[in-house]
């Protein structure tokens, strides 16, 4: 892996080819809200630093492709596809990995869930920014224990 990822000179990028609103429900907040969300999550399921890099760009990443702010069925496909053309341009990740980012991308809005700890370290990031929507995330959508307990909580 490439030892240091510019993500301020990433995020310009990915918000520059943007094609829906920044300032939507979609854009700029959330994204960042879910790198917040994934990497304090991270850190409490023992995602490993080299892990926390995947949860990163997952949160760039997973809305980047989206053309609007309502049902785009295919903009977790575009995502994974986009995450994979920056590959060895802005980053560089062990096939491994990039196949879990494309995975988490992919398959994020589908209401899955999965074993995996990174790829749901990335999905509870994401679903605990609904309540952004008014949406109270639900437990048994969550994917990590932490995640699952952040649910529990905001379930009150």
């Amino acid at each position: 892996m490439k030892s240091e990822i510019d993500f301020a000179v990433l995020w310009e990028m990915v918000e520059k080819q943007f094609r829906g609103s920044l300032m939507g429900i979609h854009g700029r907040g959330h994204w960042r809200q879910v790198e917040r969300n994934g990497v304090m999550l991270a850190e409490k399921n023992g995602v490993t630093a080299e892990e926390i890099v995947v949860v990163r760009l997952f949160a760039v990443m997973h809305d980047s492709q989206r053309v609007n702010d309502s049902w785009d069925r295919e903009h977790g496909q575009r995502a994974a596809a986009y995450a994979r053309s920056l590959q060895r341009v802005e980053f560089e990740l062990p096939e491994g990995l990039l196949k879990k980012l494309e995975k988490a991308c992919e398959r994020h809005a589908l209401g899955e869930t999965t074993e995996d700890v990174l790829i749901g370290t990335c999905w509870d990031a994401d679903r605990l920014d609904l309540v952004r929507l008014g949406v109270v995330p639900r437990e048994e959508l969550m994917n990590t224990v932490e995640g699952k307990c952040l649910a529990r909580e905001l379930q009150g």
